[in-house]
């Protein structure tokens, strides 16, 4: 009696399952329980024409086999195996079904697309410290998620997208100067002639990238996404295709942006400071102007020049020439230094049952390498 009490109450566990018996099911000798469990058996997938395949999985870094591993076919329920010691696996699959389902619990999920013949290649597994490249549910929209920007010492928020997505949405930098931003592609250089850059949406709204912008100075770009601080973004979600949403303007992508906002009548205040160095470039060592001097005249003697006068050597302070020709700038210094980025903010968010509230004041200084290319916000 224990055992059907154990039973029925593995039953009520198992979920929302429903078994029928007839009449004719009490009539055989076979015991009740057992009938229960063959019949939940039966009912608990589709009958589908299946084939049997068979494999081995090993673990990556040392080539030894891992057993207990889950294979499972792959988008279809009910259909899944452990492996054995040797790490050998044998499962009957749908017919239909294209890929195996490989998990483990101390393995990254890999998905193995399936050959016509029963025996199939061998599959390493790598370890769970590796990010994993599938996901345990069906992706149909093929979207990413970008998080955490609040954290994040970016100036534009490209910059983010580009260090968590980069092999998913390609970003090629402007240049090098803070705040120009990047130039975005998900479905790479499709055209010559029109934008293939993706749709942005903020909070539902889509904005105008202005891309047909001319600047005051050839080769500077606006960037519109740069007037918004990431810190102040809560969410960005890269849809890959969005032409079922937003027509053919979607069609190079979709980048949905949710801004920040409040989720608990609980008043609390947020403040950050960070800050950042980026070193000066290191450059060659070069001549100065006496080196120089030196180096030129050593050359024309050996040209045959009959001309024995020449104004860069002459080392007299007031002759006419002197100070055009005994200049000893490093143009270097002039042009590059050291540069330092600091960033300050601070946000309250509360509210009550009538409304809530996020409100954010933020200061952003970030210099460039280059002198005299600073970007404030």
């Amino acid at each position: 009696m224990k055992k059907y009490i154990l039973f029925g109450l593995s039953m009520l566990m198992a979920g929302s399952v429903s078994v029928s018996l007839s009449a004719q099911d009490f009539d055989d000798d076979e015991p009740f329980a057992d009938k229960v469990a063959r019949r939940l058996k039966d009912s608990s997938k589709p009958q589908y024409e299946t084939r049997t395949v068979k494999g081995r999985v090993l673990d990556a870094a040392t080539g030894n086999p891992v057993a207990g591993v889950i294979v499972s076919a792959y988008g279809v329920g009910g259909y899944s195996t452990l492996t054995d010691d040797d790490g050998r696996y044998e499962v009957a699959v749908p017919t239909f079904a294209s890929a195996l389902q490989i998990s483990s619990p101390d393995h990254t999920m890999a998905v193995l697309g399936l050959s016509a013949n029963e025996e199939q290649k061998d599959l390493s597994l790598y370890a769970v410290t590796f990010t994993p490249d599938y996901r345990p549910e069906l992706d149909v929209l093929n979207n990413r998620d970008a998080q955490n920007s609040q954290y994040s010492n970016a100036v534009n928020v490209k910059e983010e997208i580009q260090k968590q997505l980069g092999g998913y949405v390609y970003g090629t930098s402007r240049s090098g100067i803070p705040g120009l931003g990047s130039v975005l592609f998900m479905q790479g250089l499709n055209s010559l002639n029109a934008n293939a850059q993706p749709l942005v949406v903020i909070d539902g709204v889509i904005l105008e990238q202005q891309y047909g912008r001319t600047m005051l100075h050839d080769g500077f770009y606006n960037d519109i996404l740069t007037s918004i601080n990431p810190a102040d973004i809560e969410d960005i979600s890269v849809m890959r295709n969005g032409t079922a949403l937003y027509g053919t303007r979607g069609a190079n992508g979709v980048i949905l942006i949710t801004t920040r906002r409040s989720h608990s009548m609980t008043t609390r205040i947020t403040a950050s400071a960070s800050a950042g160095v980026s070193l000066e470039p290191k450059f060659y060592d070069m001549m100065d102007a006496d080196q120089y001097r030196s180096y030129s005249s050593a050359l024309l003697s050996g040209t045959g020049t009959r001309n024995t006068e020449f104004k860069f050597l002459n080392t007299d302070p007031s002759y006419y020439y002197y100070n055009q020709y005994h200049n000893n700038t490093d143009w270097k210094d002039k042009v590059y230094r050291t540069a330092v980025s600091q960033n300050y903010g601070i946000n309250v968010e509360g509210g009550d049952d009538v409304a809530q509230y996020n409100l954010s004041v933020g200061f952003t200084s970030a210099e460039s390498n280059l002198e005299c290319n600073e970007m404030n916000r």
